[in-house]
């Protein structure tokens, strides 16, 4: 007879695999194994359990658990779902001709606008984070109902696993439910919002095919043997992946440098954290601390985006919760919410949340929940919360985005459309009025070239201003705010004892510098997105008045929203000019969402303004900010601090190790690379402009040429038909 060994360990037991292993003096990694292969269990074992643990072979042998029943969800994205296929449809009727008709920069503007609309009704990602062997597993075999699935992989993952409805795997991927993929380089992940894009998802792919490959390619205890491994892909059918895409990470404090870098990309993507932690350990750990205030203070802010409640896409939970029993939770979530209160830093919850820590934490006190997989009352809050984010406010913010991503797609087509159309009928009709604007471009074309050449200088200074500027207030702050003098009081201020103080110290300090990175770069991207807006807006008007000046000309427009847009798609980086985003809509959003970027977080971005810019540099400093803090946290712990000064001589000891790590000019170097970035990007966006008009010109030309009246009228009639088709395409 087979056991269920780990479900013995977790729900009968209530231990931990380091702790089951101790009580039975076997190795950690053999109980893994066995947990994985029951069909290894021998009797010596079972004896050994038996009297370890005062437990009858009956006890043993019973089935540890229930079973999880899938956890229920209204399907709230039908609606959106059915007006996408209908949009699919039409689009479809059309795809082959456009591909042979139109010109290939032109055909891909519109497939890179059907992206943005893609992007825009993809469901929201949930990600679940917390120390190694938190209970991941069970929460997620709980929620799907089928309690197989991830058991195979799970507590090992050594790679970021998405849990996809069945129905959003893409044709092209036939019948595997297993995609695998690498990286897109050493500093960027592979990006789950692409996986629909044939050629990106190619491009990166290692394998695909059935479960087994999970155990074979994202298991840790594999070492080795599949390093290259960035993501896995799984698509299954079951309730709650109708409402959300389910994103099972690493665990934290497994020495693994890959594992926190994963987890930090995946946070990245994600639009809500369940963050878990057992209950008979609920943040006893200063690892644990660490990472659930950076989870925290690195949050998309859901207010930002939409009118749901601060931190409502937050969940910080106590697993195993029966281990302490329903009257120790208050006592437990206190402590939990005392010791993160403490590490969170009030520099940055006010860049990233725009308000005070104070009232900030009232919002987190909310946000402590329990989970039992055995124990209606002991999960009843968190599945009360979850069903309210995933049924009410995450929909009604996705609802109100896809409406204006399908709008806008269909307001883009038809712009393109009659503006072809209008050009081959101005050939037809008005070929003369055609030639003067022909030869009034040409004749100014140099005149215009210099112009977007001297706006382009004039931004370029004022962005080199700004790197300079914010590199010396970094330098000069670093020098008045971080002493030993200052990092004694914040000793004291957070109340720390020998034991925490080394662990904990560095990461607070850490946090100074990311906040003061954040405060600089959100002051001058504000600044930036002025002078970048009264650059494009100059632009603009030097482009679409050279034919405007006579009236009587023909007038072809410039489509500068398209041009934008294609030139910052373009960029490997945006920089700066990812603010430059918010001018775009729902194609921005799409433009941020392709670079890495959560759907929440591109949706802060998109509304402009203070709010944009703090959204705009949210990201920057994050990994650098973790990395360091950690790593000067294992040299304290190695150091021995005595006497009853300890404080100032951990101040100094510190304060030492920063100046030789040169941890100050690793923060200059991430202004220096966000504004090289937008500097670069500046340069390109004045390439793309003056290569559209020189096409555009050239364009006049080659229509005035050509002489066959008939190729001209079944071009406006192409035209026209795809005009008239998508005029009537509901959306």
């Amino acid at each position: 007879m087979i056991i269920d060994l780990r479900g013995l360990r977790e729900a009968r037991l209530g231990l931990t695999v380091e702790q089951f292993a101790e009580g039975l003096q076997l190795d950690v990694g053999k109980i893994i194994t066995l947990e994985q292969n029951p069909s290894l269990i021998d009797m010596e074992l079972i004896g050994r359990i038996s009297h370890v643990y005062k437990l009858s072979l009956q006890d043993i042998f019973q089935e540890a658990s229930q079973k999880p029943q899938a956890f229920k969800v209204r399907d709230v994205y039908n609606d959106i779902r059915t007006r996408k296929k209908n949009m699919d449809g039409y689009l479809r009727e059309r795809l082959n001709d456009m591909k042979l008709q139109l010109p290939p920069k032109d055909f891909k503007a519109i497939i890179e606008q059907y992206e943005a609309v893609n992007a825009e009704c993809a469901k929201p990602v949930i990600s679940l984070v917390g120390p190694s062997d938190s209970g991941k597993s069970t929460l997620i075999n709980s929620l799907l109902g089928q309690d197989i699935l991830l058991s195979q992989w799970t507590p090992t993952t050594s790679a970021a696993v998405y849990l996809k409805h069945h129905s959003d795997k893409p044709s092209w991927m036939g019948t595997d439910d297993v995609w695998v993929f690498r990286a897109e380089s050493p500093k960027t992940g592979y990006n789950i919002h692409k996986h629909k894009t044939k050629t990106y998802s190619q491009k990166h792919l290692i394998i695909s095919g059935d479960l087994n490959l999970l155990k074979n390619y994202t298991n840790r205890n594999k070492e080795g043997l599949h390093q290259e491994v960035d993501t896995a892909i799984l698509f299954l059918d079951a309730p709650i992946l109708t409402a959300c895409d389910l994103a099972d990470l690493p665990g934290f404090g497994t020495d693994t440098h890959k594992d926190t870098v994963l987890a930090q990309r995946a946070r990245d993507l994600s639009d809500a954290i369940i963050f878990l932690c057992q209950s008979n350990a609920f943040f006893n750990k200063e690892e644990d601390l660490i990472f659930a205030k950076t989870m925290i203070q690195q949050l998309p802010a859901i207010s930002a985006a939409s009118d749901a409640p601060m931190l409502s896409n937050l969940f910080i939970v106590a697993s195993q919760a029966r281990i302490v029993g329903e009257s120790q939770l208050p006592i437990i979530f206190d402590r939990g919410y005392t010791a993160i209160a403490n590490q969170l830093s009030d520099r940055l919850i006010k860049t990233t949340f725009g308000m005070n820590k104070q009232r900030f934490t009232e919002h987190l006190k909310d946000r402590f929940f329990s989970y039992e997989t055995d124990n209606v009352a002991l999960r009843a809050g968190f599945e009360h919360e979850l069903k309210r984010l995933l049924e009410e406010l995450l929909p009604d913010y996705k609802q109100k985005r896809a409406n204006q991503a399908l709008s806008q797609f269909k307001e883009r087509l038809l712009y393109f459309f009659t503006n072809e159309m209008s050009k081959y009928e101005e050939v037809l009709n008005n070929q003369n009025q055609l030639k003067q604007t022909y030869f009034s471009m040409l004749g100014e074309k140099d005149s215009v070239f210099k112009h977007i050449r001297s706006e382009r200088d004039q931004l370029l200074d004022s962005i080199e201003t700004l790197r300079k500027q914010d590199m010396k207030l970094f330098l000069e702050w670093e020098r008045e705010f971080v002493t030993v003098k200052d990092i004694e009081q914040m000793i004291s201020l957070k109340g720390y004892d020998k034991k925490n103080a080394p662990k904990l110290l560095p990461t607070n300090v850490m946090d100074l510098y990311h906040a003061r990175l954040q405060e600089i770069l959100q002051t001058s991207t504000e600044s930036f997105q002025k002078d970048a807006t009264r650059y494009i807006k100059n632009v603009e008007e030097s482009l679409q008045g050279i034919n405007k000046r006579e009236m009587d000309d023909a007038y072809i427009p410039f489509d500068m929203q398209g041009m934008l847009a294609g030139g910052l798609a373009g960029l490997g980086v945006l920089g700066g000019l990812g603010i430059l985003a918010s001018t775009l809509g729902n194609l921005g959003g799409y433009i941020l969402v392709s670079q890495g970027v959560g759907l929440l977080s591109a949706a802060g971005i998109s509304v402009g303004g203070t709010a944009a810019a703090a959204s705009a540099v949210a990201a920057i400093g994050g990994p650098i900010t973790l990395g360091i803090g950690i790593a000067l946290g294992i040299f304290l712990v190695a150091r021995v601090i005595f006497g009853d000064s300890w404080q100032t001589r951990l101040a100094k000891e510190l304060r030492n190790k920063l100046d030789k790590q040169n941890v100050c000019s690793k923060y200059e170097e991430q202004i220096d690379s966000y504004w090289s970035k937008t500097r670069d990007g500046i340069v390109h966006l004045s390439a793309v402009f003056q290569n559209e008009y020189g096409e555009k010109v050239m364009e006049i030309k080659n229509l005035l040429e050509n002489e066959d009246e008939e190729v001209l009228k079944l071009h406006a009639e192409f035209f026209k038909t795809c005009k008239d088709h998508f005029a009537s395409m509901p959306v």
